[in-house]
C-alpha cells in the first residue's frame, strides 16, 4: 500500500473489525463458576500481543504504527475460557 489516505484508514478499520470479532468472542464464553471475566481479558490481551509479535516477526515494517496496531487476525479463533 502506498503511503498516504489507504494506509491511515487502515487502524480504524481494523480496530472495527477487531472489536466485531473480540464482542463475538466474549460473548460466547460459557460463564460457569471458573469463569472470571477480568482473567479471561488479560489473557485474551496477553494471547493478542503474542500473537501480534509473530504475525510482525514475519513482515518487513514500513510504518512503526504498525508495531501498535493489533488486528482481528490477533484474536486466537479457538479461546473457550482458558488461554490459546
Amino acid at each position: 500500500m502506498s503511503a498516504g489516505g489507504a494506509r491511515g484508514a487502515r487502524p480504524a478499520a481494523a480496530a472495527v473489525g477487531g472489536l466485531a470479532v473480540l464482542e463475538h468472542l466474549f460473548a460466547a464464553v460459557p460463564r460457569d463458576r471458573a469463569f472470571g471475566d477480568g482473567r479471561f481479558a488479560g489473557q485474551t490481551l496477553e494471547a493478542m500481543i503474542t500473537r501480534r509479535a509473530g504475525r510482525l516477526s514475519r513482515l518487513e515494517v514500513a510504518d512503526l504504527s504498525e508495531l501498535s496496531l493489533l488486528l482481528p487476525e490477533d484474536i486466537a479463533a479457538d479461546r473457550s475460557g482458558s488461554p490459546a
